[in-house]
């Protein structure tokens, strides 16, 4: 239970910069809850700071990217939504080019592909392999409902982030 409480503080943090400072006020009362070893003193703890939470989070405002922030769009780009929560931000991007450094095996026999950039993207499973030599250029296209495909050479397959 202390954990559910400790994620939901740590995912205030999200809601915006205006709630930034009364997140981190309200994290830091949490953790102290945390610590309480009575356990109807420690609910009522964590019930006292929800309680100092607002309804809704606000409404995020679209923001220019600037140069510095497209670097770690493409780090994030084609992020599982575990990877993207951990990221704490949305990719924007619709497709990256990166040199492939390896190219190694899952278990099952799907192809890992690591870029340059350091993201890791498998094969998906029931895809055919295909040749991807290190050293070439894959270029990873968004598709539809959350679908990502690298293309080598005018080959194409579909693929998922893992790291």
């Amino acid at each position: 239970m202390r954990f559910r409480f400790l994620t939901l503080a740590m995912g205030m943090t999200l809601w915006g910069e205006a709630l930034q400072i009364h997140a981190q006020d309200v994290l830091a009362n949490l953790y102290a809850c945390a610590a309480e070893q009575d356990d109807k003193r420690r609910l009522a703890c964590y019930d006292s700071q929800l309680h100092r939470l607002p309804a809704e989070p606000p409404k995020m405002q679209p923001s220019t990217t600037a140069p510095d922030e497209l670097a770690s769009q493409e780090r994030q780009f084609g992020m599982s939504e575990q990877l993207a929560r951990q990221a704490a931000q949305a990719p924007h991007l619709t497709k990256l080019s990166a040199r492939v450094m390896s190219v190694s095996y899952a278990a099952h026999g799907e192809q890992v592909v690591k870029l340059e950039n350091g993201q890791v993207w498998q094969v998906a499973e029931g895809e055919d392999p295909m040749q991807i030599d290190v050293g070439a250029v894959a270029t990873i296209k968004a598709g539809v409902l959350g679908a990502y495909y690298l293309s080598v050479r005018k080959q194409s397959v579909r693929v998922k982030r893992i790291r």
